[in-house]
């Protein structure tokens, strides 16, 4: 259960990062990119956080499973964008490392989703292909 709720949060998070994209992109990100990669990548992050979140609240794995390939995607470029902008400017350290604190934790559950689907979903489905060609 304290797992699920510090997942809501961090879906959460990753809503009001796409809500400030959208509203009031970050200096270092409007100088690095373009206003329509900010408001993609910010509408992106917002339905696909919604999507996570809302998977994640009703133990609907397979809804945050494919959110989250779009969730962690937009993540990582605004990732790359914040850590180049870190090499020039030592102040924005803190929001790199806090981003990649977050792109790390996205993709560590993308990762365990994908496994879960391998060993349960698409096994379940060869053994059923190989019990109808026996029978």
């Amino acid at each position: 259960m304290l797992v699920r709720v510090l997942r809501l949060f961090q879906y959460g998070g990753a809503m009001l990062c796409g809500a400030g994209l959208i509203l009031l992109p970050s200096p270092a990100v409007s100088s690095a990119t373009s206003l329509a990669l900010n408001g993609a990548m910010g509408i992106v992050l917002l339905v696909a956080g919604t999507v996570c979140l809302i998977g994640s609240a009703l133990q609907r794995w397979v809804w945050e499973w494919v959110s989250l390939f779009f969730v962690s995607g937009a993540i990582g470029v605004y990732t790359v964008i914040i850590c180049a902008a870190a090499l020039h400017n030592p102040a924005r350290i803190a929001g790199a490392g806090a981003l990649l604190i977050l792109f790390f934790a996205l993709t560590i559950r993308l990762v365990d989703l994908t496994v879960y689907w391998i060993k349960n979903v698409r096994t379940a489905k060869i053994k059923q292909v190989i019990e109808d060609a026996n029978d």
